[in-house]
């Protein structure tokens, strides 16, 4: 991943075969950010997805592995969950048909290039338990 700097954003620019979320935690990681927003457009080659089922109480999850797919919108925001970055994002996408899919970003590969923006904020905000899940403890 390469990444810039700017007065209140940062602009990264991922490559093929890259972690979406584990370069993002790194930068996040690198650049001490605690709080902030995500967004970004791209190419991908392999998504998890989650939707979270409210009588089962966990995340449903499928995989999208088919080739070349276009991240239409990635976003999301950023805290901290004991000390460390928690990246909370949701990415809408579609495949070489043009059908469009989305959900909780688990996991997924870029293909080609994935530019993204950080917005960070001057102070963090850390996750805490609420029932079932994590919430931003404002």
């Amino acid at each position: 991943m390469r990444y810039k700097k700017f007065e209140d954003h940062i602009v990264a620019i991922m490559e093929t075969g890259e972690s979406i979320i584990d370069g993002l935690t790194e930068l996040c990681e690198k650049e001490q950010i605690g709080h902030g927003m995500v967004t970004g457009i791209g190419g991908t080659k392999y998504l998890r997805l989650g939707v979270w089922d409210r009588f089962e109480n966990c995340y449903k999850y499928i995989e999208k592995d088919r080739g070349s797919m276009e991240i239409l919108s990635l976003k999301g925001n950023i805290s901290r969950k004991d000390g460390a970055p928690n990246l909370h994002l949701h990415v809408t996408a579609s495949d070489d048909s043009f059908n469009a899919f989305g959900g909780h970003l688990d996991r997924g590969i870029v293909q080609n290039m994935l530019e993204v923006y950080v917005y960070p904020y001057p102070e963090a905000i850390e996750r805490k338990p609420y029932q079932y899940w994590f919430f931003m403890d404002i």
